[in-house]
């Protein structure tokens, strides 16, 4: 039998005078309010949940577009844990309280917190584990430079890494004011995203979301045309396709890579490129997995 839970979901506020700025985070989140609806969970998800979660507590949960979300504590612990309809389960997030500057971290972590963010602190830590990997989401922060969040096993081997954006020019954008031809094209190209926030540049919307542990910006009209989705490559733990590194190594000797995206529209798929070299002027550099150069 198919259970209906009561949840709080994520609803949008147009406008609250004065207060409104008090519910705008530094990230240009959807602006939120609660209003209750109603979930219906698969019996297959319920069982699944109950046997792997038995000390679940203050239990909510949210459809977040083919993937059903779990918000739940266990022993004061934060939980969100996300499945498949058909009682599959994908994902669990924990928030981890693990003392001043994480000293709870294994110690592979603090050291490579300490040899490459020297100075920097740690606003927020969760465990992420699937059923292919377990990592920790640590988000970093220095006075004066953006945030920083790195995905890394408690071997220290870090997986992806990207830092907060804070040159958009977007705006905060409602929920309510996200045409649903945009939500439902998101949805059907995106089904499994996590973490989607939601900006207005224009007459364009753009959604930021984590996808396979990357950071990836999808980009759409009000009528839901996809225009284009921008993924950030870290080239410490991704590889560029070796048509490219060979243009770049014939055309670009003792030239560095200092920023790598992927870049996919509804025509093409190519890579932007930033190179850089003591003395000269940084070089964009778009180019194909082929290694055919768009423009540079």
């Amino acid at each position: 039998m198919k259970m209906k839970v009561r949840l709080l979901v994520i609803a949008a506020i147009a406008f609250l005078g004065m207060g409104l700025q008090s519910c705008t985070n530094e990230e240009n989140d959807v602006l939120t309010d609660d209003v209750q609806q109603e979930v219906t969970v698969p019996e297959a998800v319920q069982t699944l949940f109950e046997a792997s979660f038995p000390a679940a507590q203050n239990v909510t949960w949210e459809k977040k577009s083919e993937l059903l979300e779990a918000e739940f504590s266990v022993e004061n612990a934060a939980y969100n844990a996300w499945f498949e309809k058909e009682g599959t389960w994908k994902l669990t997030r924990t928030g981890m309280n693990l003392g001043k500057q994480g000293s709870g971290l294994p110690q592979a972590i603090q050291d490579y917190i300490a040899t490459n963010y020297p100075a920097w602190t740690i606003d927020d830590i969760d465990f992420i584990k699937t059923s292919k990997d377990e990592y920790y989401e640590i988000e970093l922060e220095k006075r004066g430079e953006p945030e920083v969040t790195l995905f890394i096993r408690a071997d220290g081997t870090l997986i992806n890494s990207f830092v907060k954006n804070v040159n958009t020019t977007g705006t905060d954008v409602n929920s309510s004011a996200i045409p649903a031809a945009v939500v439902n094209a998101f949805n059907e190209r995106y089904p499994k995203a996590l973490r989607t926030k939601w900006e207005r540049e224009g007459s364009q919307y753009e959604a930021e979301f984590i996808l396979d542990n990357a950071k990836s910006e999808a980009f759409f009209r009000a009528d839901g045309t996809w225009l284009r989705t921008e993924t950030e490559i870290n080239l410490r733990t991704a590889t560029l396709p070796q048509a490219v590194k060979n243009y770049v190594a014939a055309n670009y000797s003792g030239w560095s890579i200092d920023d790598a995206d992927f870049i996919q529209t509804p025509t093409d798929e190519y890579y932007e490129l930033e190179l850089e070299k003591k003395g000269q002027q940084d070089v964009k550099l778009r180019i194909r997995p082929d290694g055919t150069v768009i423009n540079s």
